[in-house]
């Protein structure tokens, strides 16, 4: 079974600066596949503080049925590189 989810979050960071604080918002797809009853596999697009995406490829482990583990290894790209 193929589950896609799109997930709006409103990030609770605060950034400081010369300006102030600023609040941003960030949104995301998210993707898992279960390998097995216990482990899924999937991929992760964010775009966060309305300047940079990030990518990862999230493991997870159950622990339980509502209880998840996750690592998700990834990078970020910043608007304006060219990397």
């Amino acid at each position: 079974m193929f589950l896609l989810l799109i997930v709006p979050a409103l990030a609770q960071a605060e950034e400081s600066g010369d300006e102030g604080f600023e609040r941003n918002a960030s949104f995301g797809l998210s993707y898992e596949r279960r390998v097995t009853k216990r482990f899924g596999v999937g991929g992760l697009v964010e775009y966060t503080n309305g300047r940079e995406w990030m990518y990862a490829v999230p493991f997870s482990w159950r622990i339980t049925e509502p209880w998840k583990v996750m690592v998700a290894p990834g990078w970020e790209h910043e608007d304006g590189e060219n990397t």
